[in-house]
């Protein structure tokens, strides 16, 4: 979630309002709900009326070193060092895939990364 400081700069970009104003009216949204919303719920909300997506704003890119194991859907900026050959292997349904191993450096470290392609990706891809 993006923080109230994030919240108030896509506005102050994305809308004809000063940073005070802006702030003004999420403080009245959060006391319109009785409080019950965080500051940031409240921009969120006031962003919403103003028809500002914050959703989108959002995505953020990691850091090679930021990204550990189980995570998903990564936003990630990086440059390719070095692409393996592409290998098949079997799948635990006995299809077959192809995978091939990227290194990756982004200025923070160096790791590894397996990317399954098919025939027609790889072509793409490469």
């Amino acid at each position: 979630m993006l923080t109230l400081e994030e919240i108030l700069s896509e506005l102050e970009k994305n809308t004809k309002y000063s940073r005070e104003k802006l702030l003004e009216m999420i403080k009245n949204k959060q006391e319109e709900l009785s409080g019950l919303v965080s500051m940031e719920g409240a921009g969120h909300l006031v962003a919403r009326d103003l028809g500002v997506n914050l959703l989108i704003q959002e995505k953020r890119v990691f850091k090679i070193n930021n990204i550990v194991k189980g995570i998903k859907n990564v936003n990630l900026k990086a440059r390719i060092i070095q692409i393996s050959e592409m290998r098949e292997f079997e799948r635990k349904d006995k299809n077959k895939g192809k995978v091939c191993n990227l290194i990756l450096t982004d200025g923070t470290g160096d790791n590894l990364f397996h990317i399954k392609s098919l025939e027609r990706e790889q072509k793409e891809f490469l």
